[in-house]
């Protein structure tokens, strides 16, 4: 699990990057002056950082779900 998350976390910093050098590319494609194209790279890292709080809730709501399931089932006596 250490070991993916490690990647994880390696392979967002790098997608990053790719966009911020990317970024004279995607300009020049638009016709659009530097600092314009300088908020794709802003709206990719927000996306970016805001996802693990929403994927972090989701997962606690399914463990603490499948945790009660779990709970109750080895719960009742037949």
């Amino acid at each position: 699990m250490a070991s993916i998350l490690t990647v994880g976390g390696f392979l967002s910093m790098f997608t990053s990057t790719v966009v911020n050098v990317a970024l004279g590319t995607i300009a020049a494609g638009f016709r659009a002056p530097l600092g314009s194209a300088q908020w794709v790279a802003t709206g990719y890292l927000l996306a970016l950082f805001a996802m693990p709080q929403r994927i972090g809730g989701i997962t606690t709501i399914v463990l603490i779900l499948s945790w009660s399931h779990v709970r109750t089932k080895s719960s009742t006596v037949d």
